[in-house]
């Protein structure tokens, strides 16, 4: 997604500066002070409460794209076994199943337009023939 982001805000005629963690950013930022800051999402476990008890190593993590494919018969029998409202995607109905469930390859190109930011940024990414 930074990729993406990056070619729309290219378009726009934005000065950017990328950083590639936390440290780094506050630097950027203490030097540049930029007029906005766009911070990529950290994958943290939080409490009841809302608080963060700890972020996840994202070294072993990957990024999932909608839509994920699955025959016909496997995904309805999961959908029929579903025991609980505690599943986040079909992904996780096949895999209580017992099933492994492989990723491939996709493009960041890909991504799920369900927001009026998603939408500027598949337009953007249209009319600049970047299909």
């Amino acid at each position: 997604m930074r990729k993406v982001m990056r070619r729309f805000l290219d378009a726009t005629g934005y000065v950017i500066f990328e950083a590639g963690d936390g440290e780094e950013a506050l630097r950027i930022a203490a030097r540049e002070r930029p007029d906005v800051i766009l911070l990529d999402r950290q994958i943290p476990r939080v409490d009841g409460y809302g608080v963060v008890t700890e972020t996840l190593d994202r070294s072993e993590l990957r990024a999932v794209q909608t839509p994920q494919g699955f025959r016909r018969d496997v995904l309805a029998a999961a959908h029929a076994a579903q025991r609980t409202q505690d599943v986040t995607d079909d992904a996780a109905l096949v895999e209580a199943m017992g099933i492994k469930v492989q990723t491939v390859a996709g493009d960041e190109r890909a991504f799920k337009v369900t927001t009026s930011w998603d939408l500027a940024v598949a337009e953007s990414l249209w009319r600049s023939g970047n299909q």
